[in-house]
């Protein structure tokens, strides 16, 4: 029979689901929805209060790509994530424990959502320099939980199912810590933004250090030069504001010191921290020494991002660990036990 055009609930679920969004993420945050769109979403573009009246806001530049999922009833599984090494490393190179030690895990609550493996290769053909997340909407709890698909699919499917690309849907697991707006969530979704930023850091101070390691046996004289440009184009780049990644901070110090000494402030020597770059006392490292210990550190923040701040916030012992021991607080450090006479 012949009928007027019907409205039926999945649109209804999929205004309801937005509406939250838009809800529990800050009022000033903008959400850019593609029409149509093919796997991707939307971007969410960030912005940060200007002045104190709190009625203007400047975008800084930073996009997050979203995929906004919605659920009618959550369902909540139990999970126990082992402590291991990267698993980029695969298998055989995870453990290094010894036969019978008790490893460290987590046990930690996750809600389960079925996903399209056409929408999981799309994300991964994006690559790792932006970041996909997923905005799951259990209408049943009127919430929102985020988990970043891009690391996902590096640091647990690829891992946990090599196969995952041959199967219709795979099952994702979203950390309930993960919930949108508490704080653990918004420090991840605020890291994500600035991904590209970091990146572009990463490659930047890797160019540096090997541009003063060439020098470093035969010109010292071009080195100070080099290290007085290479501090100043460093400090330029808006990346040394994320607070839940601490190492910046301690690297942004470091480059102020050298900026301040470059520009005559000798007593500038005192503040940048040599030792943390060398065991030995400050005296016994030259300033050339001292210059390429600091860049060899702000080459390996890289390293460091691949190996431990992609898994932040994911359904892993790195990813879970660090949002109790940092982002939740003390109350929640019993989700990080030993597992005795675990043999997995």
């Amino acid at each position: 029979m012949a009928h007027k055009k019907r409205r039926n609930f999945r649109h209804v679920m999929e205004d309801d689901s937005g509406a939250l969004l838009r809800s529990t993420l800050p009022r000033e945050w903008v959400l850019h929805e593609y029409a149509p769109d093919y796997g991707i979403d939307g971007t969410v573009e960030i912005f940060e209060p200007v002045g104190d009246d709190g009625e203007s806001f400047e975008t800084l530049g930073e996009h997050i790509f979203f995929q906004l999922k919605s659920i009618n009833k959550s369902n909540i599984a139990t999970k126990v994530a082992v402590q291991r090494s990267n698993p980029l490393l695969g298998r055989e190179m995870l453990s290094s424990r010894k036969e019978g030690d008790e490893p460290w895990a987590v046990r930690f609550d996750a809600i389960t959502y079925d996903m399209e493996v056409d929408e999981l290769l799309t994300v991964e053909a994006m690559g790792a320099s932006v970041a996909v997340v997923l905005f799951l909407v259990p209408l049943d709890r009127n919430e929102v939980y985020v988990v970043n698909l891009t690391d996902y699919i590096d640091r647990v499917l690829n891992f946990d199912d090599p196969e995952w690309r041959s199967r219709g849907t795979k099952r994702m697991y979203i950390p309930l810590v993960n919930r949108v707006p508490t704080p653990p969530a918004m420090a991840l979704l605020r890291q994500y933004g600035k991904r590209a930023k970091l990146m572009h850091l990463f490659n930047m101070a890797t160019y540096q250090y090997t541009a003063i390691s060439e020098w470093f046996d035969d010109r010292e004289d071009i080195i100070n030069t080099l290290a007085s440009r290479f501090c100043d184009r460093l400090l330029a780049l808006d990346v040394w504001n994320e607070d839940s990644w601490s190492i910046l901070q301690h690297y942004h110090d470091i480059l102020v010191g050298y900026r301040d000494f470059f520009a005559g402030d000798e007593s500038a020597i005192n503040r940048i921290g040599w030792k943390n770059f060398d065991n030995s006392s400050n005296e016994t490292l030259d300033m050339y020494t001292k210059i390429r210990f600091t860049w060899q550190g702000l080459k390996s923040l890289g390293l460091s991002y691949e190996d431990l701040v992609r898994e932040w916030g994911l359904p892993t012992y790195n990813g879970i660990r660090h949002l109790a021991l940092h982002e939740l607080g003390p109350e929640y450090s019993e989700l990080v036990e030993h597992l005795p006479n675990y043999k997995g």
